[in-house]
């Protein structure tokens, strides 16, 4: 979902307060201790070959709650905002598992129960559809993209598209199935899908730099 254009601090594994805001620099910080010692040459080498193919790179690894390794190549540091793009695909079924866990959607639920627009030959499309990535519905459309626009209004053009396939049995890759999940998350819960990230993964997992918002504001 554009939603999931989500922005986290690059090489923090996604968990970015436990980065730290220590200045990065051009050497690893392993922290020895009298039992283990790590050798990073071999990461090194490694990130040195692929930073200048992607303009840098940027590693943190984090073992028992220390920080082992840290390092940058390039123009990249490990507190640079930088978009995961289908990483939040994840973090998004994630979210929806919150739902089924409390009982207040099944992944067998069709969306037509929550979104009535999705009848006729969607109306056996289920959420396990949307985000095992066998809806049947295109891989891509306009509206996703589109800041200026809301889940809602989008979640309406996409149930007017026609399926590429029967819903079930062909996989297509892709965010617009995701994008009718998030619409779904909203009916259920009453709360934006912004809140509910907040409120169900960002905050409980301390991921205080981690938003939706690095390409404007948008209740898409």
């Amino acid at each position: 979902m554009n939603s999931g254009h989500l922005w986290v601090l690059t090489g923090c594994l996604l968990v970015s307060t436990a980065c730290g805001s220590s200045p990065s620099t051009n050497k690893p910080t392993p922290v020895q201790s009298p039992e283990v010692s790590y050798d990073f040459t071999t990461v090194d080498n490694l990130l040195q070959r692929i930073a200048p193919k992607h303009g840098g790179a940027a590693l943190v690894l984090i073992k028992d709650g220390k920080v082992i390794y840290r390092n940058s190549f390039g123009s990249h540091t490990a507190d640079k905002v930088a978009p995961v793009a289908s990483a939040s695909k994840w973090l998004s079924g994630a979210l929806i598992m919150t739902l089924v866990d409390e009982g207040k959607l099944s992944l067998d639920d069709t969306v037509s129960k929550y979104l009535p627009e999705f009848g006729g030959e969607k109306s056996s499309i289920t959420i396990r559809h949307l985000f095992s990535h066998t809806s049947g519905l295109p891989s891509e459309t306009r509206c996703r993209n589109d800041k200026r626009t809301t889940l809602e209004r989008c979640a309406r053009d996409i149930a007017a598209l026609r399926l590429v396939a029967r819903p079930g049995e062909e996989f297509f890759y892709a965010g617009v199935s995701m994008h009718i999940g998030g619409r779904v998350a909203e009916v259920v819960s009453g709360k934006s899908w912004n809140d509910l990230f907040v409120q169900r993964i960002a905050t409980p997992l301390e991921m205080t730099q981690t938003d939706f918002f690095s390409y404007g504001p948008t209740e898409n």
